[in-house]
């Protein structure tokens, strides 16, 4: 059995998504837009938030690293 490597894409790819799933959904009249982050990096995704939220807030992330640490807690993880 042959296992593939990790794939991965780079920040400007992600942005670049992220920025044309905004762009077409405004184009059909949706203007707001909820980002859900499974992954714990949110470097991208927020800097893309607070650029896009410039004339008001039109999009939020979720979660932000204050939700991650309170699942943690809740859960009584700690990260080694």
């Amino acid at each position: 059995m042959h296992l593939l490597p990790p794939v991965s894409i780079s920040a400007r790819t992600l942005y670049a998504v992220i920025d044309d799933i905004r762009a077409s959904l405004a184009r059909s009249g949706i203007h707001k837009l909820v980002i859900v982050n499974g992954h714990g990096g949110n470097y991208v995704p927020s800097n893309f938030v607070q650029e896009a939220n410039v004339d008001g807030p039109a999009v939020s992330l979720f979660p932000l690293a204050p939700d991650w640490d309170r699942a943690r807690d809740h859960a009584d993880l700690v990260s080694g």
